[in-house]
């Protein structure tokens, strides 16, 4: 399957150095088979000096991790991990990126994903931001890094917060609103957080368990989420959207890819995730959908949905929800 990649995104001073730090003193792995990748802006936020130059790119750090600066493009950062230690037969077991503060991560992640190179080799098991509890209610009125960073996520670990005090609920009310995908973990600056937490979570393809009663199951052909039905009095971002959908209607796949098409054509810059399983007429088994921007792939799963409808949920900024929804009753049109 290749190297998984675990992307470590948040806003400044949120701790995201801190928690690697926290992980990389407790795992039991041999940590030269880490490497762990910095956004070209960034500082060299592990807090080692370096040790040791393996080329004029890659450094071993004091805590025996490798250390790639991201100087050019992704894929150049890549090629030089590729050749600097895979085709010199090094054993590389894991791959950390950590962006910098004011990073939008779907631009990584598009990049990564879309690259052939980089897929021979790697591929994303977890995108992690790390929330500000502390600070958010502050930092989402004026930084739209932040609700990019957030609609990214796979987890979403709330650092900053203080158990006898209503700021976690509060975030975490707040965040899930606008990310319904995403694990939620906790993580005290001067406390432990596990490796098994951090590394091998295998979210970023998975397609989550959403709750069932978010999806009214009555009998009409198209009903949505009631939960989000007041979302832009609800949504503490505001510009950022998660639209859930259920689509009781099922299509043939080569409508679930026109309508998927035109989704991409006119909404593609503003489709930061989405994911769902969709229940075709003409096939047997259902295929699971996961998408970032214009880029998606359709997968057969191995059996058939325990349920006759289709789930969708698409995060992103700016979305017409009427629109979208009206796009999938047109559609039966075409059958």
């Amino acid at each position: 399957m290749g190297i998984p990649i675990t992307l470590v995104s948040g806003f400044l001073g949120a701790g995201k150095t801190t928690l690697i730090n926290q992980v990389l003193s407790e795992i039991k792995v041999n940590k030269n088979e880490i490497i762990i990748i910095e956004n070209e802006f960034g500082e060299i936020g592990i807090d080692h000096e370096f040790l040791m130059h393996t080329d004029d790119k890659v450094f071993q750090l004091n805590n025996g991790c490798m250390c790639c600066i991201m100087q050019s493009g992704i894929e150049e950062t890549f090629r030089s991990i590729v050749e600097e230690f895979i085709k010199k037969g090094k054993t590389i077991k894991k791959v950390i990126i950590e962006t910098t503060g004011i990073a939008d991560p779907i631009s990584i992640i598009r990049k990564i994903t879309k690259s052939n190179y980089i897929s021979l080799y790697f591929y994303i098991d977890t995108v992690i931001t790390i929330v500000d509890a502390k600070n958010f209610s502050n930092y989402k009125e004026h930084f739209t890094e932040v609700g990019k960073q957030i609609v990214a996520a796979d987890q979403l670990i709330i650092s900053k917060y203080q158990k006898d005090n209503r700021i976690q609920a509060q975030t975490v009310e707040a965040i899930k609103i606008i990310n319904p995908f995403a694990k939620i973990k906790y993580f005290l600056l001067d406390g432990y957080f596990s490796p098994s937490d951090f590394f091998d979570q295998e979210l970023f393809n998975r397609f989550p368990s959403l709750i069932e009663d978010e999806f009214n199951t009555n009998d009409s052909k198209l009903k949505f989420s009631p939960k989000y039905d007041n979302l832009e009095t609800l949504n503490p971002l505001h510009d950022f959207i998660a639209i859930n959908l259920k689509v009781t209607t099922n299509y043939t796949k080569k409508l679930w890819t026109l309508w998927l098409e035109w989704l991409c054509m006119n909404y593609g810059e503003n489709l930061y995730r989405y994911k769902g399983i969709l229940v075709c007429r003409d096939i047997e088994d259902d295929l699971y959908l996961q998408g970032v921007c214009q880029t998606y792939d359709l997968t057969r799963s191995s059996k058939r949905y325990t349920e006759n409808f289709s789930k969708i949920v698409i995060i992103g900024k700016d979305l017409p929800r009427k629109e979208i929804e009206s796009s999938l009753v047109e559609l039966g049109k075409f059958m």
